[in-house]
């Protein structure tokens, strides 16, 4: 799998973890916490959904080059 992915959840309350099952050893993962907001078509023409910038800047010989506050690397 390429690109971003965003798990928003289940409706089901709170949850302070997450488990990755699906990890492969020696890969680098990078995981980001951000708040997502589903918006509201009814209010005033519609407010659009939502979420917190993600920010991981790699350059064109793919070093890391900035890292966002909410971003881990394992």
């Amino acid at each position: 799998m390429s690109g971003v992915a965003y798990n928003l959840g289940s409706e089901s309350g709170i949850v302070h973890h997450f488990v990755d099952k699906d990890v492969k050893n020696g890969r680098t993962y990078y995981y980001a916490l951000v708040a997502y907001d589903y918006g509201d078509p009814n209010i005033a023409g519609g407010i659009s959904p939502s979420e917190n910038n993600v920010v991981v800047d790699f350059d064109e010989y793919n070093n890391l080059r900035a890292l966002g506050q909410n971003v881990a690397v394992v």
